[in-house]
């Protein structure tokens, strides 16, 4: 859990927008993204589990997206786990 909070923390305060991508919204990863998420007020989290998401990314497991936004498009990276 710390590796992971602290993980989160660096990766959302360089790139501004974390968005987990998950099949089960009740698995300990999505219990402790949400934990994560819960602790840190400067960065917009979402959780999701919607098929059209998964499609959109091309993320067929559980995932976490980290989104910029860089000279007016959107650039995102994908960390599957």
């Amino acid at each position: 859990m710390y590796i992971m909070r602290r993980a989160l923390y660096k990766f959302t305060t360089t790139y501004g927008t974390c968005l987990h991508i998950c099949q089960d919204q009740q698995s300990d990863g999505a219990k402790a993204f949400t934990e994560v998420a819960g602790d840190i007020d400067d960065v917009i989290f979402g959780i999701t589990s919607d098929e059209a998401v998964f499609t959109e990314y091309k993320i067929s497991g559980d995932a976490v997206v980290l989104f910029k936004n860089v000279c007016c498009s959107s650039v995102f990276y994908t960390i599957i786990y």
